[in-house]
């Protein structure tokens, strides 16, 4: 319970303002962020710390923001209350046309966090894999050599290169789904 009061002391202002500048009035924002937390709390059993606390907050709350706005588009969407004053951090207001590049660069920086944590989990994930194992694969995408290819030059039969090759997928998959990450490797299912 004391580590989640640091963590809400710490994240929930940064997790308001990340509401904020997608164009959620204050009142909206504190709510959302409130819902983030909610998440978090619950969460924190089942937190692994495969990935930093900073991108796991930020990865609730934007799926937070997601099922908000699958929501709002579900109430045949209503407008939405943007606020005129300049965001906490002193920047921009969020209307305007300085606040949508504002905002597009907020959530540019949110999805290259993301999309780096994401790699590096598949680098370790990778990294975890029987070194046989982890060649097929690697000639597989790096080379985007066929399941033969891969056979000859790796010195085993093509069915252990497909073995190889499916159970490597399951396993990243499955860690990068632990890590809330399951959207970069495994939907990979080319034919050989």
């Amino acid at each position: 319970m004391e580590h989640f009061q640091d963590l809400y002391r710490q994240y929930f202002p940064q997790v308001v303002l990340f509401f904020q500048r997608r164009r959620f009035s204050y009142e909206e924002s504190l709510e959302l962020a409130q819902d983030t937390f909610v998440r978090v709390y619950k969460g924190m059993e089942d937190f692994r710390q495969e990935a930093q606390v900073k991108t796991w907050i930020f990865r609730i709350a934007l799926n937070t923001l997601l099922n908000r706005r699958r929501d709002l588009g579900a109430h045949k969407r209503r407008a939405v209350e943007v606020p005129l004053e300049t965001g906490l951090d002193g920047s921009d207001a969020v209307g305007g046309e300085a606040g949508q590049r504002a905002l597009a660069r907020d959530f540019d920086r949110l999805e290259k966090l993301l999309r780096l944590e994401q790699s590096r989990l598949l680098r370790e994930a990778l990294g975890e894999l029987p070194p046989k194992m982890r060649e097929c694969v690697m000639l597989w995408v790096r080379e985007d050599l066929k399941y033969k290819e891969i056979a000859e030059r790796t010195g085993v039969s093509v069915n252990t290169v497909k073995a190889h090759i499916f159970q490597a997928k399951r396993q990243l998959k499955e860690r990068l789904a632990a890590a809330g990450g399951e959207r970069s490797f495994s939907s990979s299912s080319r034919e050989c």
